[in-house]
Parts: C-alpha cells; sequence; structure tokens
C-alpha cells in the first residue's frame, strides 16, 4: 500500500509514518492508495489539513478521515442536519429571518460555527443578551470570535442540558471506542478545554454505556470509522452535541479500547493510534480493491 500523510504541525504524521513503514507500507506523495491527515483546528494548518485532504479526494485517493467528513470537519453549521436525531433542539437562524424564540428557554448556548475547548460558545442567560447577539451577527457588523474572526451571517442557538457536571467524550477508530470523562471549566458549564479529564476504563455505568452505543449508532448512520463525540445527559437520556474528526493526544493516553458494536474491552489500550490508523488505511485499500 502506498500512503500519502499529511505533514502536520504536531508530529503526527512521523508517528503514522513509522506504522506504515513497520508493516511494510511505502510512505509517498506519488499516486497514493490512501492518504491520512491528522486535522488540526487551528490556522493556518486547519485549512492546510483540509487542502490535503480536498485534493487527494478529488484525485480519487481514498481518505482517512474519509471525504464527507471535509464537508463538516469543524463546522458545526453543517453537523446540525447530521446529527439533528441525537442533538439538543438548535436552531440556526440567517439573514433575513427574524429572531426565533430560545430553544428550551432561558438559559440556552450559542456557538459559533468553529473554534475548540469551549472557545465562542456562550451561555445566553436573557432575552436582552439574545437580543444583542441577533442585532449583531444578523443585523449589524457580526460578532467578535477568539483568537480572531467574526461570526456574521448566522447565530447557532441550542438547547441547554442543565444539571451536567461535565460531559463524555466518545472517539471511534475502525471497529474500536474509547474515551474520557471531562468536567466542566470553572468560567462557564462546558467541559471543552477544561484540563478535568477521567479515563473510562470500564463500561458498567449505563449512562456511560449508552454514550459508547451511540457513538456506534452514529458512526454507522455517517458511514465514518474516525470520529470523536461529545455527549451530555438530561436523566436517562442521552445527547450529542457535536462531532469532530480530530484530537489532541493529551488526556488519552493509556485509555482502553472497546468494541464499539459489543462494547466488550479489547484488552488494548489507544496508545497504538499510529498502528489503529494504519489498519483503517488497510481497510480503505482492500475495500477498493
Amino acid at each position: 500500500m502506498r500512503v500519502s500523510i499529511h505533514r502536520d504541525c504536531m508530529g503526527w504524521r512521523e508517528k503514522i509514518a513509522a506504522a506504515a513503514n513497520r508493516r511494510g507500507h511505502e510512505v509517498t506523495d506519488n499516486n497514493p492508495d490512501v492518504a491520512f491527515a491528522r486535522l488540526v483546528t487551528f490556522e493556518p494548518w486547519r485549512e492546510r489539513g483540509l487542502e490535503f485532504m480536498r485534493g487527494a479526494a478529488v484525485r480519487g485517493v481514498a481518505t482517512l478521515p474519509e471525504p464527507a467528513n471535509l464537508h463538516w470537519y469543524d463546522d458545526k453549521l453543517a453537523q446540525v442536519a447530521l446529527l439533528s436525531k441525537w442533538m439538543p433542539e438548535t436552531v440556526v437562524v440567517r439573514e433575513g429571518e427574524p429572531m426565533p424564540a430560545p430553544p428550551g428557554g432561558y438559559p440556552f448556548v450559542s456557538k459559533a460555527s468553529t473554534g475548540a475547548a469551549s472557545r465562542n460558545v456562550r451561555l445566553i442567560q436573557t432575552e436582552a443578551e439574545a437580543r444583542a447577539e441577533y442585532d449583531a451577527a444578523i443585523l449589524g457588523g457580526g460578532i467578535p470570535l477568539k483568537p480572531s474572526g467574526v461570526q456574521k451571517g448566522y447565530l447557532y442557538w441550542q438547547r441547554f442540558i442543565p444539571e451536567n457536571d461535565g460531559d463524555v467524550r466518545v472517539i471511534v477508530i475502525g471497529d474500536e471506542s474509547f474515551g474520557i470523562r471531562r468536567g466542566n471549566r470553572d468560567d462557564a458549564p462546558f467541559a471543552s478545554g477544561s484540563g478535568r479529564i477521567e479515563i473510562i476504563r470500564e463500561l458498567s455505568d449505563e449512562r456511560t454505556a449508552k454514550a459508547f452505543r451511540m457513538a456506534d449508532e452514529i458512526s454507522e448512520h455517517l458511514g465514518t470509522r474516525w470520529q470523536a463525540y461529545d455527549f451530555v445527559f438530561e436523566g436517562d437520556r442521552c445527547y450529542c452535541l457535536e462531532a469532530a474528526c480530530s484530537w489532541t493526544d493529551s488526556g488519552y493516553v493509556g485509555c482502553p479500547t472497546f468494541d464499539r458494536h459489543t462494547l466488550k474491552p479489547t484488552g488494548k489500550t489507544q496508545d497504538r493510534w499510529p498502528d489503529m490508523a494504519v489498519t483503517e488505511m488497510e481497510w480503505l485499500w482492500t475495500s477498493r480493491s
């Protein structure tokens, strides 16, 4: 198998290349069978990774993550139609549309389409705050974003699910899944970027198992074998807040993996993720043969 790997800023290419070479595969930029990128969420590397993947897809090269991800990677607006079955009530407002009623009442969550680690996610407490957001994003010059940019021409409002002290992040790679529990930040009831991480070592808790089952269900629906999902709970009901096909390595070291279909422990850990990625590339390659 001939593999092309994106040259990222995190050293991930070297890890994948080493794993591919150990398996007897050739790492090359010329006429590859499969292309791989660990996409980075910040610029300029985000766009460089996407361009690498788009170029491979245009040439008819199999890609990991799969080509569908190119349409909604780090794009919460694009994810709404795909994930609406599993998400809390979510409203997207465009230019020319009136200000809607808050989904689920106050408070509710307002998000920019892009951003990681809870950046550009806001908890809207009052009608005055909602009106100010509408006036800025739809009628005015936009809402300033971190670290840069402006949210203009749309609003993404989502029902806030209360009484969660964190979330459950589940990652699917191939036929395996693994995950962590993340505690909320001090400054907001959001878990992403808090650094408060607990590795999920068993699935005896029914709510955690429900999140893992939902991750498998969504992956089957989307036809993806490389994806991360964030879940919260309302009573016994599980909701998916959003999805991503990229994540950092920190926090996942030593995570045991489970068979994503049966939830049985595999006896392995995600530390071997470069080999897991090569296995998935082999799967893509052979499925096309």
